[in-house]
Protein backbone atom coordinates (compact mmCIF):
# COMPACT_ATOMS: atom_id res chain seq x y z
CA UNK A 1 0.00 0.00 0.00
CA UNK A 2 1.48 3.44 -1.21
CA UNK A 3 1.70 6.15 1.10
CA UNK A 4 -1.38 8.06 -0.97
CA UNK A 5 -3.66 5.20 -0.19
CA UNK A 6 -2.43 5.36 3.56
CA UNK A 7 -3.14 8.93 3.52
CA UNK A 8 -6.50 8.44 2.15
CA UNK A 9 -7.16 6.25 4.43
CA UNK A 10 -6.70 8.14 7.60
CA UNK A 11 -8.20 11.24 6.08
CA UNK A 12 -11.36 8.95 5.36
CA UNK A 13 -11.60 8.37 9.12
CA UNK A 14 -11.74 12.27 10.18
CA UNK A 15 -14.42 12.82 8.11
CA UNK A 16 -16.68 10.43 9.34
CA UNK A 17 -16.82 12.34 12.80
CA UNK A 18 -19.39 15.27 13.08
CA UNK A 19 -20.82 16.26 15.92
CA UNK A 20 -23.88 17.79 15.81
CA UNK A 21 -26.50 20.07 17.69
CA UNK A 22 -29.90 20.76 17.12
CA UNK A 23 -33.02 22.89 17.66
CA UNK A 24 -36.69 22.61 17.63
CA UNK A 25 -39.49 24.77 17.25
CA UNK A 26 -43.08 23.97 16.69
CA UNK A 27 -45.76 25.84 17.28
CA UNK A 28 -49.57 25.57 16.95
CA UNK A 29 -49.70 27.48 13.44
CA UNK A 30 -47.59 24.64 11.69
CA UNK A 31 -44.55 27.87 10.84
CA UNK A 32 -42.07 26.37 13.53
CA UNK A 33 -38.72 25.81 11.86
CA UNK A 34 -35.90 23.10 13.07
CA UNK A 35 -32.15 23.74 12.96
CA UNK A 36 -29.23 21.60 12.88
CA UNK A 37 -25.70 22.17 13.21
CA UNK A 38 -23.38 20.19 12.45
CA UNK A 39 -19.22 20.43 12.61
CA UNK A 40 -17.28 19.97 9.47
CA UNK A 41 -13.47 19.33 10.76
CA UNK A 42 -10.83 20.69 8.40
CA UNK A 43 -8.29 18.39 7.26
CA UNK A 44 -5.66 18.56 4.15
CA UNK A 45 -7.97 19.59 0.68
CA UNK A 46 -10.96 21.56 2.90
CA UNK A 47 -11.18 24.12 5.54
CA UNK A 48 -13.48 23.47 8.61
CA UNK A 49 -16.82 24.47 8.90
CA UNK A 50 -20.34 24.60 10.40
CA UNK A 51 -23.02 23.09 7.58
CA UNK A 52 -26.34 24.51 9.08
CA UNK A 53 -29.59 22.77 8.08
CA UNK A 54 -32.89 24.20 8.04
CA UNK A 55 -36.80 22.38 8.20
CA UNK A 56 -39.82 24.40 8.36
CA UNK A 57 -42.40 22.89 10.03
CA UNK A 58 -44.50 19.98 8.13
CA UNK A 59 -47.35 19.41 10.57
CA UNK A 60 -48.71 20.60 14.01
CA UNK A 61 -49.14 17.52 15.75
CA UNK A 62 -51.52 16.95 18.96
CA UNK A 63 -50.64 15.85 22.50
CA UNK A 64 -53.43 15.27 23.86
CA UNK A 65 -55.41 11.83 24.37
CA UNK A 66 -53.28 8.52 25.29
CA UNK A 67 -52.25 8.72 21.68
CA UNK A 68 -50.37 11.91 21.09
CA UNK A 69 -48.46 12.74 17.72
CA UNK A 70 -45.73 15.19 17.19
CA UNK A 71 -45.02 18.02 14.76
CA UNK A 72 -42.61 16.72 11.98
CA UNK A 73 -40.51 18.84 10.17
CA UNK A 74 -39.54 18.78 6.15
CA UNK A 75 -36.39 17.56 6.30
CA UNK A 76 -36.71 16.32 2.46
CA UNK A 77 -36.89 20.17 1.22
CA UNK A 78 -34.36 21.22 4.29
CA UNK A 79 -31.90 24.30 3.01
CA UNK A 80 -28.68 23.41 3.78
CA UNK A 81 -25.75 26.57 4.24
CA UNK A 82 -21.85 26.35 4.60
CA UNK A 83 -20.66 28.50 7.65
CA UNK A 84 -16.83 29.25 7.47
CA UNK A 85 -14.66 31.03 9.73
CA UNK A 86 -15.27 34.41 8.28
CA UNK A 87 -19.53 33.74 8.89
CA UNK A 88 -19.05 32.11 12.38
CA UNK A 89 -16.84 35.04 13.51
CA UNK A 90 -19.41 37.39 12.35
CA UNK A 91 -22.25 35.21 14.43
CA UNK A 92 -20.82 35.22 17.24
CA UNK A 93 -20.06 38.98 17.06
CA UNK A 94 -23.61 39.54 17.70
CA UNK A 95 -24.52 36.91 19.98
CA UNK A 96 -21.89 38.80 22.04
CA UNK A 97 -23.28 41.44 21.99
CA UNK A 98 -21.23 43.40 19.54
CA UNK A 99 -23.54 44.72 16.82
CA UNK A 100 -27.00 44.41 16.33
CA UNK A 101 -27.18 42.03 13.08
CA UNK A 102 -24.60 40.78 10.67
CA UNK A 103 -23.79 43.46 7.85
CA UNK A 104 -26.21 45.91 9.02
CA UNK A 105 -29.48 44.01 8.86
CA UNK A 106 -28.37 43.28 5.25
CA UNK A 107 -26.77 39.56 6.02
CA UNK A 108 -24.11 37.19 4.87
CA UNK A 109 -24.82 36.81 0.75
CA UNK A 110 -23.35 33.24 -0.39
CA UNK A 111 -23.44 32.56 -4.60
CA UNK A 112 -23.34 29.15 -6.11
CA UNK A 113 -24.30 27.43 -9.22
CA UNK A 114 -27.90 26.43 -7.58
CA UNK A 115 -28.30 30.35 -6.53
CA UNK A 116 -27.95 32.91 -3.61
CA UNK A 117 -28.15 32.36 -0.35
CA UNK A 118 -28.66 35.06 1.93
CA UNK A 119 -28.31 34.22 5.86
CA UNK A 120 -29.61 36.76 8.33
CA UNK A 121 -28.75 37.31 12.55
CA UNK A 122 -30.14 39.72 14.07
CA UNK A 123 -30.67 40.51 18.21
CA UNK A 124 -34.57 41.31 18.36
CA UNK A 125 -35.61 43.07 22.37
CA UNK A 126 -39.49 43.39 20.90
CA UNK A 127 -41.79 41.68 21.84
CA UNK A 128 -39.66 39.51 23.00
CA UNK A 129 -35.24 39.21 23.73
CA UNK A 130 -33.75 36.49 20.98
CA UNK A 131 -31.88 36.35 18.22
CA UNK A 132 -33.84 35.45 14.91
CA UNK A 133 -31.57 33.44 12.77
CA UNK A 134 -33.22 33.00 8.99
CA UNK A 135 -31.86 31.71 5.37
CA UNK A 136 -33.60 33.03 2.13
CA UNK A 137 -32.43 31.31 -1.34
CA UNK A 138 -32.97 32.38 -4.80
CA UNK A 139 -32.54 29.62 -7.97
CA UNK A 140 -30.02 30.48 -10.25
CA UNK A 141 -32.71 31.97 -12.68
CA UNK A 142 -34.50 34.08 -9.87
CA UNK A 143 -37.02 31.39 -9.15
CA UNK A 144 -37.55 28.41 -6.99
CA UNK A 145 -37.35 30.48 -3.83
CA UNK A 146 -37.63 29.07 -0.32
CA UNK A 147 -36.95 30.28 2.91
CA UNK A 148 -36.49 29.42 6.75
CA UNK A 149 -36.78 31.33 10.53
CA UNK A 150 -36.39 30.39 13.58
CA UNK A 151 -35.99 32.48 16.72
CA UNK A 152 -33.47 31.87 19.31
CA UNK A 153 -33.90 32.32 22.82
CA UNK A 154 -30.92 34.19 24.95
CA UNK A 155 -29.98 31.13 26.99
CA UNK A 156 -29.91 29.56 23.36
CA UNK A 157 -27.91 31.82 22.09
CA UNK A 158 -25.58 31.28 24.17
CA UNK A 159 -24.97 27.93 24.41
CA UNK A 160 -24.78 28.27 20.40
CA UNK A 161 -21.98 30.77 20.80
CA UNK A 162 -20.19 29.21 23.58
CA UNK A 163 -20.19 26.00 20.98
CA UNK A 164 -19.29 27.66 18.24
CA UNK A 165 -16.31 29.22 20.32
CA UNK A 166 -15.42 26.29 21.99
CA UNK A 167 -15.47 24.04 18.96
CA UNK A 168 -13.28 26.02 16.41
CA UNK A 169 -11.09 26.98 19.58
CA UNK A 170 -10.59 23.24 20.61
CA UNK A 171 -10.18 21.68 16.70
CA UNK A 172 -7.96 24.20 16.17
CA UNK A 173 -5.60 24.40 19.35
CA UNK A 174 -5.63 20.43 19.55
CA UNK A 175 -3.98 20.14 15.72
CA UNK A 176 -1.66 22.21 16.42
CA UNK A 177 -0.62 21.26 19.60
CA UNK A 178 -0.62 17.42 18.02
CA UNK A 179 1.28 18.65 15.22
CA UNK A 180 3.78 20.42 16.95
CA UNK A 181 4.17 17.22 19.00
CA UNK A 182 5.07 15.33 16.02
CA UNK A 183 7.19 17.97 14.06
CA UNK A 184 9.55 17.60 16.93
CA UNK A 185 9.11 14.52 19.07
CA UNK A 186 8.26 12.06 16.29
CA UNK A 187 8.92 13.51 12.36
CA UNK A 188 7.88 10.14 11.19
CA UNK A 189 4.39 10.29 12.69
CA UNK A 190 3.71 13.72 11.77
CA UNK A 191 0.87 13.54 9.84
CA UNK A 192 -0.65 10.67 12.11
CA UNK A 193 -0.32 13.49 15.12
CA UNK A 194 -2.23 16.33 13.03
CA UNK A 195 -4.68 13.95 12.10
CA UNK A 196 -5.31 12.83 16.00
CA UNK A 197 -4.96 16.17 16.63
CA UNK A 198 -8.25 17.02 14.88
CA UNK A 199 -10.24 13.70 15.89
CA UNK A 200 -9.13 14.65 19.56
CA UNK A 201 -10.66 18.27 19.10
CA UNK A 202 -13.80 16.74 18.11
CA UNK A 203 -14.15 13.85 20.73
CA UNK A 204 -12.93 15.89 23.46
CA UNK A 205 -16.61 17.47 23.13
CA UNK A 206 -18.49 14.80 23.47
CA UNK A 207 -17.02 14.03 26.67
CA UNK A 208 -17.94 17.44 28.35
CA UNK A 209 -21.68 17.01 26.67
CA UNK A 210 -21.51 13.49 28.16
CA UNK A 211 -20.37 14.63 31.83
CA UNK A 212 -23.00 17.28 31.32
CA UNK A 213 -25.79 15.15 30.51
CA UNK A 214 -24.98 12.88 33.50
CA UNK A 215 -24.81 15.47 36.09
CA UNK A 216 -28.41 16.84 34.48
CA UNK A 217 -29.76 13.69 35.04
CA UNK A 218 -28.66 12.99 38.57
CA UNK A 219 -29.68 16.60 39.81
CA UNK A 220 -26.38 17.58 40.73
CA UNK A 221 -24.61 21.18 39.58
CA UNK A 222 -20.89 19.56 40.31
CA UNK A 223 -19.25 15.83 40.98
CA UNK A 224 -17.29 17.52 43.99
CA UNK A 225 -16.17 20.48 46.57
CA UNK A 226 -12.59 19.43 45.75
CA UNK A 227 -11.74 22.43 43.25
CA UNK A 228 -14.17 25.09 43.93
CA UNK A 229 -15.92 26.73 40.74
CA UNK A 230 -14.74 24.07 38.37
CA UNK A 231 -17.31 21.10 38.51
CA UNK A 232 -15.17 18.68 40.52
CA UNK A 233 -12.10 16.66 39.22
CA UNK A 234 -14.08 14.71 36.37
CA UNK A 235 -14.90 18.03 34.72
CA UNK A 236 -10.85 18.43 34.52
CA UNK A 237 -10.58 15.29 32.76
CA UNK A 238 -14.25 14.33 31.45
CA UNK A 239 -12.58 14.97 27.86
CA UNK A 240 -9.99 12.09 28.34
CA UNK A 241 -13.45 9.91 28.68
CA UNK A 242 -13.65 9.58 24.64
CA UNK A 243 -9.70 10.60 23.49
CA UNK A 244 -8.30 7.82 25.49
CA UNK A 245 -10.27 4.62 23.72
CA UNK A 246 -9.98 6.80 20.37
CA UNK A 247 -5.92 7.46 20.37
CA UNK A 248 -5.48 3.53 21.65
CA UNK A 249 -7.90 1.88 19.05
CA UNK A 250 -6.14 4.54 16.23
CA UNK A 251 -2.94 3.46 17.13
CA UNK A 252 -3.81 -0.15 16.76
CA UNK A 253 -6.36 -0.20 13.36
CA UNK A 254 -4.18 2.82 11.62
CA UNK A 255 -0.68 3.16 13.14
CA UNK A 256 0.10 -0.61 13.63
CA UNK A 257 -0.85 -2.13 10.47
CA UNK A 258 -0.15 0.80 7.75
CA UNK A 259 3.16 2.63 9.69
CA UNK A 260 4.52 5.94 9.32
CA UNK A 261 3.00 8.25 6.63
Amino acid sequence: MNETTRTTQADSETRRFRPSFAIFKANGKGTGCALKLELHPAHDTTDGSIWATFANQLTIGDRRGPNPTYARFDWDNRICVKLDFNDLTKMLQVFRGECESIGDGKGLCHRSPRGMTVIGLKHFVEPCCGYSFEVHRTGPNGGEESHAHIFILPNEALGLSAAIEGSLGGVCGAVLLCGLFGVFFAPAYTVHCFILGGLCGVFSQFGDLTASIFKRKMGIKDYGNLIPGHGGILDRFDSVLFTAPLVFYYIQLVIVPFGAL
